[in-house]
């Protein structure tokens, strides 16, 4: 298995980690409220503006971890260049995340336009992003195994 395949893995298993763990801790919080914080705009929007730094710093962290892990186990260094395959491979994985981003966040305003809370346009546009990053990873491995 490549490095790059490794790398995408890695993002993988650390985007669904850190959804779980997100998901627990919004859903706590809001079980602490009452049950009409469900549509308070204040709340998601804190919610949001808390879920973007730190998913940040938890991809960040988690990428220098599995570098400094990958050196240890197989005393390689990573790839020092990009080749246009390693390039077209990161473009056409980052717009197909890009798309499902897209549909997400379509989906989420269909769901506000409909007749829809606060509650489920928020969770739905978070699902979305969510699920555009795993779609991302997951094309990203997918064209690698497949050579592209």
């Amino acid at each position: 298995m490549s490095y790059q395949e490794k790398k995408s893995l890695v993002s993988l298993f650390a985007t669904t980690l850190f959804t779980i763990g997100y998901f627990i801790y919004v859903f706590q919080v809001q079980q602490d409220g009452d049950p009409a914080a469900l549509n308070d705009l204040q709340l998601w929007g804190k919610a949001v503006l808390i879920l973007l730094p730190c998913q940040i710093v938890w991809h960040i962290l988690v990428h220098i971890g599995f570098s400094i892990v990958h050196k240890m186990t197989t005393d390689e260094d990573p790839p020092a260049f990009e080749d246009e395959r390693d390039k077209l491979i990161e473009l056409k994985s980052s717009r197909n995340g890009h798309y499902a981003f897209m549909l997400g966040f379509m989906v989420a305003m269909a769901v506000l336009a409909w007749g829809g809370g606060a509650f489920q346009m928020f969770v739905t546009m978070i699902c979305g992003g969510i699920l555009s990053s795993v779609i991302e990873s997951v094309s990203h491995l997918y064209y690698h195994r497949r050579g592209i």
